[in-house]
């Protein structure tokens, strides 16, 4: 990849994860609530959460940004990239389940 495709990409994550964390709240909201409430139960996945977040909150988001820049969404952000997103937005919920913010 160019350095040039390489900024691009890495500026599309960084908007996307913004846009994920800050566009949607309620979405954002009942996804988290739903999250901690199998964190409370004691039968919390990593791995499916990352995958629920890429769907239910991360595409939705990059949906609407394809939508809003007339773009495709698997040119715009691949998969690999909503679920880099996905990760980084499971990994600061976990922090915040484990250290009790929930």
């Amino acid at each position: 990849m160019t350095d040039a495709r390489h900024g691009e990409f890495e500026w599309a994550e960084h908007n996307l994860l913004l846009c994920s964390e800050n566009n949607d709240g309620e979405t954002y909201l009942l996804v988290r609530r739903t999250l901690t409430k199998f964190y409370k139960k004691g039968t919390y996945d990593r791995q499916r959460a990352k995958q629920y977040i890429e769907r239910q909150l991360v595409c939705k988001i990059a949906r609407m940004l394809c939508a809003d820049e007339g773009t495709e969404l698997r040119y715009a952000y691949p998969k690999t990239m909503r679920l880099s997103v996905a990760d980084k937005i499971e990994e600061s919920w976990f922090s915040d389940m484990q250290l009790g913010y929930v």
